[in-house]
């Protein structure tokens, strides 16, 4: 007796495509997907497209053993043990559990085990597991650390068998910005995308295997288990604005405590172009050395009414001498039209950061010929302060910032800043 599921909607029925478990057709490239971030909002489907690709793998894979974790053992038992007990038929398997465990037997010999992580080092008991698939749900709860750990686990060896992992999740949460970074920046949808291609993801450390990647985002509109109107007119009744926009939009880019709750790609961020010769240029710097040093380019088109500085360019790097920081932009600024000023921490023009005499920072920066150095204001509220004003785009003339699409870092950073919960008007 195979089990008999409530309806699969469309974006259920991708995702265990692209996992390669729609035994009807391959998956993109007849490459299945390892790792797949599924979901980004309320009401998706996630919990139960968790269960029912556990039940797959279990199926397709006679003898199986596989996972399902949340944060919280009553969570757990609730979303997913007690629900899936209602998915399948009666006796179709059987279920254990013990005070710290509970393990789904299926039919064929495959188990699926429930986990929990009440503590923060719970995660630490499955040392000894080995698992062929990895479910996460809400994964954004769970730490760097936790889910890290977890797919190290995942080491599926069986002839005709990959390794799965499923991570089911709405922003934000613990590891937000390692979701942000590693499965949706670069690969959302565009236009009338579902969404973008897989990828293939960094080599896991000290090893030669790179997981093949999607993101699939699932919202609301894409289930139509569940009435539309009515749970999207309680979830636009949540009192906090940026919560709402990233819990019914799956908007990964904001959140409570993020600090430049303005800045949005889809405004902010423009295609690399050529800066015009008669443009005005300068930089900003910060100096480094084990933390790397960094350079911003910036321009502004003198005949515009609305001031709007465009950043056209970025460079970090660790471990230059002064000389080499001079000569690194000014390398990357060959063809640039003249920079008018650099921009940097006063104390760079005062300070020796060996702790010995001789010439500071900016007397090496100058000797190497980048110049003129001017020591910008380094009071962080007062800076923070401008950077807000910048962003703010409901002026009729669009926003005072824009940035170029050959600046990942300083995209990153300003998506992923958070607010220091201490001093609300500073970072952390």
């Amino acid at each position: 007796m195979e089990p008999v599921w409530h309806t699969i909607h469309e974006k259920q029925h991708l995702g265990l495509w692209l996992l390669g478990l729609d035994e009807n057709n391959p998956p993109p490239d007849n490459i299945p997907v390892n790792y797949l971030l599924f979901g980004g909002a309320e009401g998706g489907g996630k919990s139960f497209f968790d269960r029912l690709v556990a039940a797959e793998c279990a199926r397709q894979w006679p003898g199986s053993k596989g996972a399902i974790f949340r944060r919280k053992s009553g969570e757990v038992y609730a979303t997913q043990v007690k629900e899936l007990i209602k998915d399948l038929p009666p006796n179709y398997g059987k279920l254990h559990m013990t005070f710290n465990r509970m393990t789904y037997d299926w039919p064929n010999g495959s188990t699926t085990d429930f986990h929990h992580c009440n503590d923060p080092d719970d995660f630490l008991n499955q040392a000894s597991e080995q698992w062929d698939y990895l479910i996460l749900d809400e994964s954004t709860q769970f730490t760097l650390q936790q889910i890290t750990y977890f797919i190290g686990r995942v080491r599926s060896t069986k002839k005709g068998w990959w390794p799965i992992v499923v991570l089911t999740t709405n922003p934000p949460g613990e590891s937000h910005a390692w979701h942000l970074e590693y499965f949706v920046d670069g690969h959302e949808p565009e236009g009338n995308q579902v969404m973008a291609p897989p990828w293939w993801g960094p080599k896991l450390e000290n090893t030669n295997f790179r997981p093949r990647c999607a993101f699939l985002p699932s919202k609301l509109k894409d289930n139509p288990s569940l009435p539309y109107d009515i749970i999207m007119a309680g979830m636009m009744q949540r009192p906090d604005p940026v919560l709402r926009e990233a819990l019914v939009n799956g908007n990964w880019h904001i959140t409570s405590d993020t600090f430049f709750s303005q800045f949005r790609k889809d405004i902010h961020v423009i295609p690399q172009r050529p800066i015009p010769e008669d443009w005005i240029v300068w930089r900003g710097l910060d100096w480094g050395r084990n933390d790397p040093f960094g350079c911003l380019w910036a321009a502004r088109n003198p005949a515009d009414q609305f001031p709007r500085t465009y950043i056209f360019r970025e460079h970090f790097e660790q471990g230059l001498s002064d000389y080499q920081m001079a000569k690194r932009v000014l390398d990357l600024s060959e063809g640039d039209p003249r920079c008018r000023l650099n921009l940097c921490d006063p104390t760079v023009l005062t300070v020796n950061r060996k702790g010995i005499s001789g010439p500071n920072h900016g007397d090496e920066w100058k000797r190497a010929g980048l110049k003129p150095l001017m020591g910008a204001n380094n009071r962080r509220p007062l800076g923070w302060s401008r950077v807000h004003k910048s962003l703010v785009a409901d002026h009729p003339h669009g926003p005072e910032l824009q940035i170029m699409d050959n600046c990942p870092e300083l995209i990153k950073e300003l998506t992923r800043t958070r607010r220091n919960k201490d001093k609300p008007e500073d970072i952390v």
